[in-house]
């Protein structure tokens, strides 16, 4: 049962601290997103099924509270968590500067797949996309190294054999 629930409480959790955290935190308007870095950590970490699961979920979480194309989160998530898991076994996960670089290509992607969906779709929020871009990327990666830090710490502590969530009795 360990994985069943900890990976659902953690995408609330996220979304609770992105909510109400995040917005303080906001560097030129833009503020880390804690449901990308989860999905870039638990697919480097995991794989690329951990990963797609972890994105599509957290993606459909995020949907649900923004404006814009329904579905559009979730589905950018959903492949960055699979390309991302891809590079499982190739990249040392402790390595900051790869977990750094690998978060800044992928937001940087992340936000240019959104920003394409949302002109599909008619609705574009952004004055000037290419510096929003580089600010997004560049303060998520900057702030993931110390952020997957956090995440590794949380799973240990709830999916280890006597976690929260691994259905064992803690001794």
């Amino acid at each position: 049962m360990g994985k069943i629930l900890f990976y659902p409480a953690t995408a609330i959790i996220f979304l609770i601290f992105q909510v109400v955290v995040c917005k303080e935190l906001k560097i030129y308007n833009v503020c880390p997103d804690l449901f990308l870095l989860g999905t870039i950590y638990f697919a480097l970490k995991h794989g690329s099924v951990t990963g797609m699961n972890f994105g599509f979920f957290s993606g459909l979480l995020r949907d649900a509270f923004l404006i814009g194309p329904f579905g559009a989160n979730a589905l950018v998530k959903t492949l960055i968590g699979f390309i991302v898991g891809l590079f499982q076994k190739k990249i040392y996960e402790d390595n900051i500067v790869a977990q750094a670089g690998i978060v800044f290509l992928f937001c940087f992607l992340y936000y240019w797949s959104i920003l394409f969906l949302q002109f599909i779709f008619g609705r574009v929020y952004y004055a000037r996309p290419f510096f929003h871009s580089l600010v997004f990327a560049s303060y998520n990666g900057i702030i993931a190294p110390a952020i997957f830090i956090v995440f590794k710490f949380w799973e240990k502590k709830n999916v280890a054999e006597y976690g929260k969530f691994s259905g064992k009795k803690i001794t």
